[in-house]
């Protein structure tokens, strides 16, 4: 099963983001996993919120079915820390999830993404929220795919990550002309997108860890 987390800054539900998500779900499905799309609410919360639906899905499909977590943006942060907190999941895919909140404040063009981070949690709870603090609890495979020119979440972030969790993959996407999350939106693409062979490698990688985790069943 493939728990789909959207982005948004943590700034509480949002329906536009979940019927993203839902259009995305529709693939996989096509592809033989089943699915499941979720919103959340604002900030602490909302991570508990995905909890709770992490923990109705294991009810649903039994302690056999591999569960693995996609998550974008914020919902790439709230995935790792669902892999912190549950270790029977059994991947995550995070695309540009802030993996060190405080250190966004420090890391070049973290900037925004620390505003919206000091938004939406307390700042004594950033470090209970930083995957790449608790990377020791995770058992989850973990592919981390980040734009080198993210204008929100620095590259540093998937770095750290990388570094926390010596066992986790991390892409790294080149300037170039695709969209990606965060990139390529609001200005021309050619000076802001990522190259668009290096993506469709991520979505390659991803399909083998999905496909890797499900030959394996339970871990």
């Amino acid at each position: 099963m493939l728990l789909l987390i959207h982005g948004g800054g943590w700034q509480g539900l949002n329906p536009v983001a979940l019927q993203t998500e839902e259009k995305v779900s529709v693939v996989f499905r096509q592809n033989g996993y089943a699915t499941l799309a979720v919103d959340y609410r604002r900030g602490a919360q909302g991570v508990k919120d995905v909890e709770g639906f992490y923990r109705m899905a294991r009810q649903r499909v039994g302690p056999a079915v591999p569960i693995c977590a996609l998550g974008v943006s914020a919902g790439g942060q709230i995935a790792l820390m669902l892999a912190v907190r549950y270790s029977d999941l059994a991947c995550v895919v995070d695309f540009a999830g802030p993996t060190d909140l405080s250190a966004l404040k420090r890391d070049p063009g973290g900037s925004k993404g620390y505003q919206l981070v000091t938004a939406a949690f307390a700042r004594d709870q950033l470090g209970e929220f930083s995957p790449a603090l608790q990377a020791h609890s995770i058992k989850a495979k973990l592919l981390l795919i980040y734009a080198q020119n993210d204008p929100l979440v620095p590259i540093a972030q998937g770095r750290e990550m990388a570094r926390a969790d010596p066992r986790a993959d991390l892409v790294v996407l080149p300037p170039g002309s695709a969209t990606f999350v965060h990139t390529g939106v609001g200005a021309p693409i050619s000076a802001t997108g990522v190259s668009a062979s290096a993506k469709a490698q991520a979505q390659l990688a991803e399909g083998r860890l999905l496909e890797s985790v499900a030959r394996a069943g339970p871990s």
